[in-house]
This record gives C-alpha cells, structure tokens and sequence, in this order.
C-alpha cells in the first residue's frame, strides 16, 4: 500500500512527464471511507502532460469497488468505479480563465505547494459517488418484511369498534 505520496513540485512532475502508480487502502482515504459501506483497494495512477497551450498537466486514474447502500431496497450494492480525468494545474495565486472552466475534457484546479496524491484521488472518486445509488431491480422493504406491524388506522378502527 502507498503512504504519504506527495509531488514535491506538481508543474514540474507534469512538464517531466512522470508517472506514479499504487494502491490505496480504506485507512489512507478516510473521506470516502465514511462515504461508503465498505472499500476495497483503490488502485491508482497519477501522470503529468503537457496541455496543447503550454499549461501543465495531470491525468489522474483510479479503480476500485466499494459497497455503497441501495436508496430503494436498503441493502448493500456493489459499485465497482474508474475514474479517469485530466487536470489543468494552476498556482493558488494565477486566475483560472473563464474558458477553461467552461471546458469538459479537463478540469483546472488550483495547488499551492506540495500535491497529496492520496486527496487528489479521493476527490476524483467522491466527484463520481452517485447521488442515488440502486440495484437494478429490487423492491423497496414493505410492511410485510417488518412483521405483523398494524398500521395506525387500522388500530383506530379497532378502537372505533369497542
């Protein structure tokens, strides 16, 4: 498992065109961790690029299944991810354009010294968690899987009749 993974200088690992790969453990991504029932390891790779303007680059990927728990039935789901995406590094003092912002094939974001890796790959797989997670197909639990519970109106008829 990976520990403590930093790029020291982000543009310059970009502009190098280096490449990190490795896995995370549930302990090493605490935000997702908390996000999901379970989490296996996330395997990942973080590479730099030049964009074609110039502006330094990273592609960020990661893989991995986490148990997240169905909306409708309540039950564990499998969610099996990949998340691939490329980002445009700014300084925290440099102004992102309005175009670049505008851009779907890159997102930009802003750093300010040394880069955690770990962080970086969990916010590209929380950025992808889905909103309402379901089976397929599955029911919801009815009344029928709690018991013999009695609705609230069935004892006030009850009442109504002694």
């Amino acid at each position: 498992m990976s520990q403590n993974v930093t790029l020291p200088d982000p543009l310059v690992f970009a502009r190098d065109a280096d490449s990190l790969c490795g896995e995370f453990g549930s302990g090493e991504l605490s935000r997702l961790s908390a996000s999901v029932l379970e989490l296996g390891a996330v395997r990942w790779r973080v590479s730099g690029a030049c964009l074609e303007d110039g502006r330094a680059a990273l592609d960020v990927s990661a893989q991995g299944v986490a148990v997240l728990r169905c909306e409708r039935c309540l039950g564990p789901l499998d969610w099996a991810f990949a998340v691939a995406r490329r980002l445009s590094l700014y300084r925290a003092d440099e102004d992102i354009p309005e175009e670049e912002l505008e851009d779907e094939s890159c997102d930009a974001i802003h750093f300010a010294g040394a880069l955690d890796v770990a962080g970086l790959v969990e916010d590209e797989i929380l950025l992808e968690l889905p909103v309402f997670a379901r089976h397929e197909a599955c029911e919801p639990p009815g009344p029928w899987e709690a018991g013999e519970a009695l609705s609230p109106f069935a004892v006030l008829a009850q009442l109504k009749r002694s």
